[in-house]
């Protein structure tokens, strides 16, 4: 998988179709698999924009790693919150990305949402927040 950070391992993991519906996300909008994860992260755990100084920010010891920092610190923080290991916040993050009623990838049924299209695209700044989609 080109551009794919996260620990192989990890997306080895995920169910056929959950890497189908990101590797759709990530086609319909010329980004990364990547990206379509650290967005459906982002959401879950309530990071509304893409820091612009996500570089001072650090990866500590022992965390999951091939996330961007900003979205580790918002894995790690909502871990704590909700008393669950990181690995199941992002397991959760993508499954309610894909399906609204899904908890985890074993009662997930992805599915493509356009208008997730335009704001995965306005998160990471390809179409301005105020532009429509046609």
């Amino acid at each position: 998988m080109k551009d794919l950070h996260i620990q192989r391992q990890i997306w080895d993991d995920y169910p056929d179709p959950v890497k189908k519906v990101i590797e759709f996300y990530s086609l319909a909008t010329s980004l990364s698999p990547q990206h379509a994860i650290e967005y459906a992260i982002a959401c879950f755990v309530g990071i509304d924009r893409k820091p612009s100084d996500i570089d001072r920010l650090s990866i500590e010891e022992g965390e999951i790693s091939g996330f961007s920092p900003y979205i580790q610190k918002g894995i790690n923080s909502h871990a704590l919150t909700i008393e669950y290991p990181p690995e199941a916040v992002v397991e959760m993050a993508i499954a309610s990305f894909l399906d609204p009623d899904a908890v985890t990838f074993d009662d997930c049924l992805p599915g493509i949402d356009r208008d997730k299209v335009d704001r995965l695209k306005r998160f990471y700044g390809i179409i301005d927040s105020c532009e429509e989609s046609p």
